[in-house]
């Protein structure tokens, strides 16, 4: 009760449950994803089923750069244009058979 007098009075404090909640949560899908990662791309790129501590390695510093940069504004364009780049190449058969016959 004494939480939501603190919430109402101080426009919208987020007290320590609420961000030890939160913390849990990025904690849990951070680890999720990336054990997702390592086991789907040792099973799709199969150099790296014997490289498996590459993907781990490059997962925490995902994380790593990922909590050092959380203070900055995230910029959308700089983010999505790349991405929809890659998904614009990867559309057009003859760019997704020149890049498959990379791997």
């Amino acid at each position: 009760m004494a939480a939501s007098v603190e919430s109402s009075a101080n426009g919208g404090y987020s007290g320590p449950v609420n961000q030890t909640w939160a913390i849990f949560l990025i904690s849990v899908l951070g680890l999720f994803l990336e054990m997702l990662l390592i086991r789907w791309i040792g099973t799709e790129i199969m150099i790296f089923a014997y490289l498996q501590n590459t993907v781990l390695v490059v997962c925490f510093l995902g994380l790593g750069l990922g909590c050092f940069t959380s203070r900055e504004p995230i910029d959308l364009r700089g983010l999505l244009l790349p991405l929809f780049i890659l998904v614009l190449l990867l559309a057009i058969p003859q760019t997704r058979k020149g890049l498959g016959a990379l791997v």
